[in-house]
């Protein structure tokens, strides 16, 4: 049923398609649960991002990173948009950008402008480093390796 949708079709999921699609009803709540929640990465981005800025511990931002790299990611572009192409790079990893003006449709950007921020309060941040235990580091090396190998999956030129 998903295979032939595109990312953009299956975000706008309502109930009556799923009824068209002869989905059932218990199937259809846990459906359109789901995709409430893929609605939702950025926003709990930008909130989990307030564990750096506290000082708080990192691990639960790590795990989530990690869960959300899991999930349907949409390219970006910025095609038709008129952003000059030397402002390109800056528009789509967002690392250098303020959160509230980062587009809400840049998911790629809003990910890796904040495990940019995550990396260097970890291993910069020599006045309170941060002890993690193996595991979330396996779980840290396992999302910048999915961002390193899924790049051109990430943002459209």
């Amino acid at each position: 049923m998903f295979q032939p949708m595109t990312y953009s079709e299956m975000m706008v999921l309502d109930e009556a398609r799923l009824e068209n699609l002869q989905v059932t009803k218990g199937a259809r709540k846990k459906i359109l649960q789901s995709v409430a929640k893929l609605r939702e990465r950025v926003s709990n981005i930008k909130q989990l991002e307030k564990t750096i800025d506290e000082n708080g511990d990192p691990r639960c931002l790590i795990v989530e990173l990690r869960t959300i790299m899991n999930t349907p990611i949409a390219k970006y572009s910025l095609e038709n948009t008129g952003v000059p192409p030397e402002d390109f790079q800056a528009k789509l990893d967002a690392i250098s950008l303020p959160a509230n003006e980062v587009d809400e449709e840049n998911l790629p950007g809003h990910i890796v402008r904040v495990l940019f921020r995550l990396h260097n309060h970890l291993f910069t941040n020599s006045k309170n480093p941060v002890d993690l235990e193996d595991e979330y580091i396996l779980k840290l090396i396992q999302t910048y390796d999915k961002i390193l190998n899924s790049e051109g999956n990430f943002w459209k030129f």
